[in-house]
């Protein structure tokens, strides 16, 4: 696996859905990523905010939920407009996978 600088990380994020990285107050960052779900076949949770002292652990600690995230058992869900069908990706090392063809079967045959 590709060792990332956490801005590359962001950038990563970024690619799969438009995030938000801000400073609420000097030493309160906060990255809201609205329209990313985690789903094991139901939605486990959507609209992810992660908080930090700085952007640098607030990315890092977003990264490593999403890399928790095996494809098998869960995958990053996202909606993409206008009609909202959803999408299922995994990180495979370097770029995001689509795993919605396999996903999406897996999960209409239980």
């Amino acid at each position: 696996m590709i060792d990332l600088t956490w801005e590359q990380k962001l950038a990563a994020i970024n690619a799969l859905v438009r995030c938000e990285l801000y400073m609420r107050k000097p030493g309160d960052w906060m990255l809201e990523i609205p329209g990313l779900g985690i789903s094991d076949g139901v939605l486990v949770s959507y609209g992810v905010g992660l908080f930090g002292s700085s952007p640098e652990e607030v990315v890092e600690s977003a990264w490593k939920e999403l890399l928790a995230v095996d494809g098998i058992k869960k995958a990053i869900r996202i909606e993409h407009a206008p009609d909202y069908k959803a999408f299922y990706y995994v990180w495979n090392g370097f770029m995001w996978k689509d795993i919605t063809d396999r996903f999406v079967a897996r999960y209409s045959n239980e």
